[in-house]
């Protein structure tokens, strides 16, 4: 009776730490309480505060977890369980589920199946239910790494444990619409079988509830983005295969004898194919084929780089002479039409900027400066500068410019040529006033 009452006595100094949320101090008196608890019931009470202050300490030994776990479920065969509340049992596996799918990813699944398997059929809807709960709070967690892998595995488990329920049907097409809904947004070109999944998640859904607008709708929504990404192949493949035929056919009135003016439309068609096959080679790499990025080794050539800056300059309709050398001039080892592609971006970026903030256009709006030895190129405009609350012009939409004169991938296209090479485009750290300057470094 003594040691009974020294339990008791054990037990109540340590809850009151515990709801206290001071889960370090309570952890260390539950765990040597264990040994000692006199009945059942009490061991399931201190093991699933245990699972508690283990959660909320975030500690990480997976099989310390599953040690643990395993011993509550054995105290959950006792005869009088059936008695004790559900709400325990199901907060103890959902803090269970929402640990090991963090702590151990790989193991998780089959052991929290195995667990589930284990348990009296009185607390199989515990479990069932404390797992919804942990997969609706990982759903949410959006910021968190691993989110979209821990999430799937816990909706995909409680699919698997309730799918010859009827009682779940509910939850079971809420948790199939949620997990179509972040397939399909994590889906890309290199991971199509989400998508896939996704579909098939959704179909199961309709035919649970038929009239699920949710299910009908988004099931839609990837049938109109395959069509359209269909769509979009087919004009990559087929344009980038009739630019071949188009660059032989150049080449050929390129060294005809031809009038001036028909020499001048000859070499802007050239530049402007040159523009064209380097942004479908981009794009292609945006589908999932990195090859198509890096320019191929016909490419490459060795050029004197203002030949390229003055070509460009002229195609927009600018001061071909406004480029400035810095050190002896000198070929590089560069793919022209990706340096030209990035310059034109750039140009463009400049130009519309002049336009759109209704400022004159100087003699030379903007200055290439090359520097021979640093092997770099600084493009820099007076067009009034990058706004402030523009943290990063890189990234895809952004752009002041305004969503129907741009689509806000000028930048970003113009990095992604320059990288294709080796090298990097930056805003140049000495910004000018009143205006912007950016910094292309090729490799050396």
């Amino acid at each position: 009776m003594s040691n009974n009452k020294t339990f008791n006595e054990r037990y109540s100094e340590a809850l009151p730490l515990f709801r206290a949320e001071n889960y370090k101090a309570a952890l260390p008196l539950f765990q040597s309480l264990l040994p000692e608890a006199p009945d059942p019931k009490d061991r399931a009470k201190i093991l699933a505060n245990i699972l508690s202050c283990l959660r909320k300490l975030e500690h990480n030994d997976s099989a310390y977890w599953k040690q643990i776990a395993g011993d509550y479920a054995k105290t959950l065969h006792d005869p009088d369980a059936v008695n004790w509340p559900s709400q325990p049992a199901e907060q103890a596996f959902e803090k269970l589920a929402c640990a090991l799918f963090e702590y151990d990813p790989q193991g998780s699944y089959a052991f929290l199946l195995d667990l589930y398997r284990s348990l009296p059929t009185a607390f199989c809807a515990a479990f069932e239910t404390g797992l919804a709960t942990a997969f609706d709070q990982e759903a949410r967690q959006y910021d968190r790494a691993g989110h979209e892998d821990r999430a799937r595995q816990m909706g995909e488990l409680y699919l698997e444990l309730t799918a010859s329920s009827t009682e779940h049907k509910g939850t079971r097409v809420a948790i199939r619409n949620r997990l179509a809904d972040m397939l399909i947004f994590h889906a890309s070109r290199a991971n199509e079988d989400l998508e896939r999944r996704a579909f098939m998640l959704l179909q199961e859904s309709l035919q649970e509830q038929p009239d699920n607008r949710f299910a009908r709708s988004l099931q839609e929504h990837i049938a109109q983005r395959n069509t359209f990404r269909l769509q979009i192949d087919r004009f990559w493949h087929d344009t980038h295969n009739r630019i071949a035929p188009m660059k032989t056919s150049l080449r050929r009135l390129q060294e005809a004898p031809l009038s001036k003016p028909l020499q001048d439309a000859v070499s802007d068609l050239d530049y402007n194919l040159g523009l064209i096959d380097t942004s479908l080679r981009l794009s292609g790499a945006a589908q999932g084929s990195s090859a198509v990025l890096q320019p191929s080794p016909q490419q490459y050539q060795d050029v004197d780089p203002v030949g390229v800056c003055r070509e460009t300059l002229r195609q927009n309709h600018l001061d071909p002479e406004a480029v400035v050398f810095l050190g002896q001039p000198a070929p590089w080892e560069i793919a022209p039409s990706y340096l030209g592609l990035a310059l034109h971006n750039l140009l463009l970026n400049s130009l519309e900027a002049y336009r759109r903030r209704s400022l004159p256009l100087p003699q030379q709006p903007v200055t290439l400066t090359i520097d021979y030895h640093l092997q770099t190129i600084r493009v820099c405009d007076a067009a009034g500068g990058i706004s402030p609350h523009i943290s990063d012009p890189f990234l895809p939409y952004v752009s002041e410019k305004g969503v129907q004169m741009t689509s806000g991938l000028g930048l970003l296209q113009a990095r992604e040529a320059i990288r294709a090479m080796g090298g990097s485009l930056v805003l140049d750290p000495q910004q000018p006033n009143g205006g912007a300057a950016f910094l292309i470094q090729l490799p050396r």
